[in-house]
């Protein structure tokens, strides 16, 4: 790439990510149509993006719009599939060149590793977010059983994601009425966020009615 083109590529991904955090400024104030079409116009523009999608999941289920979420979260999972099938075409082309040049991985310059690594991560995919996303459509649709064995699956998503998992898990068993399981989710919810709002007003507003009763 020339200087001016490399500088052209920096500019327009400074943009972008200016863009992506004035709409999920919008989604985090509850201006729920604005996030939608700004996420909607850079997930248009920028398809490799998952992270757009995944946000206009969250700004359709926010609004109601469970239908659209279930939409966008087909087209993400689509979306997915074709940069995970492309990347994993493209590492297959490097180790072919490199099985060719006779390179093993102590041979390879920083930049291929970085380049590699890069695919790695592109060609992989969470099925635990997916198991996650697909519960909580469930969820808004008051299919509670269904979505539960969702969230079940979901079980091993990252460490920083599992106060919002079993937020989710615990609003299912309450609207099943399985207050006991729903209590140990917002217990485990404070054992890693204590200030966790869902599991504080949980404690305020359902245990002394357990007492009483």
């Amino acid at each position: 790439l020339s200087s001016s083109s490399a500088a052209s590529d920096v500019y327009k991904r400074q943009v972008m990510e200016l863009r992506y955090n004035l709409a999920r400024d919008l989604l985090d104030a509850n201006q729920l149509p604005e996030a939608i079409a700004l996420f909607e116009e850079l997930w248009q523009a920028n398809p490799d993006e998952g992270r757009f999608g995944v946000h206009l999941f969250q700004a359709q289920l926010k609004l109601g719009r469970n239908e659209a979420a279930a939409a966008a979260l087909e087209r993400l999972i689509q979306e997915k599939q074709r940069v995970c099938a492309e990347a994993a075409e493209q590492i297959k082309a490097l180790q072919e060149q490199w099985q060719q040049a006779q390179k093993k991985p102590q041979d390879l310059s920083q930049q291929e590793l970085q380049k590699f690594n890069k695919l790695r991560r592109r060609a992989g995919v969470n099925p635990h977010t997916f198991a996650f996303m697909r519960g909580r459509l469930l969820a808004a649709r008051g299919e509670h059983e269904q979505a539960l064995a969702c969230f079940e699956q979901a079980r091993e998503v990252q460490i920083h994601n599992r106060p919002s998992l079993s937020e989710q898990i615990a609003a299912s068993l309450l609207a099943l009425g399985r207050l006991d399981e729903a209590e140990r989710e917002y217990n485990a919810i404070r054992a890693i966020d204590p200030i966790n709002t869902a599991s504080v007003s949980y404690t305020h507003l359902t245990l002394p009615t357990k007492r009483i009763v």
